[in-house]
């Protein structure tokens, strides 16, 4: 299915419908087998629920994201407490953050980024709560931020980022500084690989410091409620479609895809026509935003929202303009 997606297959296509309806089946398989199963391969059937639920999101888009979170959490919650090297501590019912995206269970890992983003996309808070202050199992530490492209320290910060927001809502924001020194002194990290090509190892470089950068947006805007002409956002803005206009004319879809959620960031602010119709022709295309875990490609008419309402002809908007937009769109 992958190779064929690759290749650019189009959901209208016949064969997609077929690679769907193989997925409906295995879902089927997968989920009404529990009154077979011993109790001891429970955890691995909750474990294939979650993994193929997670491919269904991306490729039948018969759930939104925020939805998906919320009715599969349970699940979830599930499989990590049922680890013992996984379980929160002792003194915390806190999920260890960095403890399981780097135990190699990549259904956790992809289920943990989709709660992550959401609150930047959908402008809420988090279905869980996320402790930051363990540290990660060192021998899978770079594991994840292969698949997804999103480094692990950009996911601790990005779960803090999503705390200070909440708490914003109905207490003064605790000291986002911190955070902000983070994120300002973080350099990228590049584990070579025997006979990469050169711009494989710039597209990585890349999409970590686009990362660093949709942050320090998310940051600014979110949390510390600059408009989006701030120089602070706006160099962060400049930097991102800097970064990807380096290594453009050399991304494969499956690359192009790890820059999506960091475009969709800069596109919220950016005054240029340019750059929103660069964003939107981007986020447009289902097949690579099929490629990465969130589906922004539906997040296109929110885009469409904002920049002809609050954000029209260039004008500077606050993160609120962009959530009113959002709920306007998606309810």
């Amino acid at each position: 299915m992958l190779d064929d997606v690759f290749d650019g297959i189009q959901p209208g296509e016949p064969s997609f419908a077929m690679f769907r309806r193989w997925i409906q089946e295995y879902e089927d398989t997968v989920v009404g087998s529990s009154d077979r199963l011993a109790s001891n391969e429970v955890h691995n059937q909750l474990s294939g629920t979650l993994e193929v639920k997670l491919l269904a999101l991306r490729t039948t888009n018969s759930m939104d994201s925020i939805h998906f979170v919320s009715t599969y959490a349970p699940i979830f919650l599930e499989l990590v407490r049922s680890n013992p090297n996984l379980g929160p501590s002792h003194d915390s019912a806190s999920i260890p953050l960095a403890r399981v995206l780097t135990s190699g269970q990549y259904e956790l890992a992809h289920f943990i980024l989709l709660d992550l983003v959401c609150p930047m996309a959908y402008g809420v808070a988090p279905a869980l709560d996320y402790d930051t202050s363990l540290p990660p199992s060192e021998s899978n530490a770079r594991l994840h931020d292969w698949i997804n492209g999103c480094p692990l320290e950009m996911k601790l910060i990005l779960a803090n980022i999503n705390k200070h927001v909440a708490w914003a809502r109905v207490l003064p924001s605790p000291d986002w500084r911190p955070l902000e020194q983070q994120l300002l002194s973080w350099q990228p990290r590049l584990h070579s690989v025997a006979q990469e090509e050169s711009w494989k190892r710039i597209a990585r470089l890349a999409v970590q410091e686009s990362w660093r950068q949709a942050l320090l947006i998310y940051l600014y805007m979110a949390v510390c409620g600059v408009a989006s002409n701030d120089p602070r956002v706006a160099s962060s803005v400049r930097q991102v479609f800097q970064v990807v206009d380096t290594v453009k004319p050399r991304l494969q879809t499956v690359t192009s895809g790890q820059f999506l959620m960091q475009q969709f960031i800069a596109g919220i602010c950016t005054p240029h026509e340019k750059q929103r119709a660069q964003v939107r022709s981007k986020l447009s295309n289902v097949i690579e935003t099929m490629i990465w875990l969130f589906p922004v490609s539906k997040f296109v008419p929110v885009l469409d929202h904002l920049w002809h309402g609050a954000a029209a002809e260039g004008r500077p908007i606050l993160w609120r303009d962009y959530v009113d937009s959002r709920k306007a769109v998606i309810p």
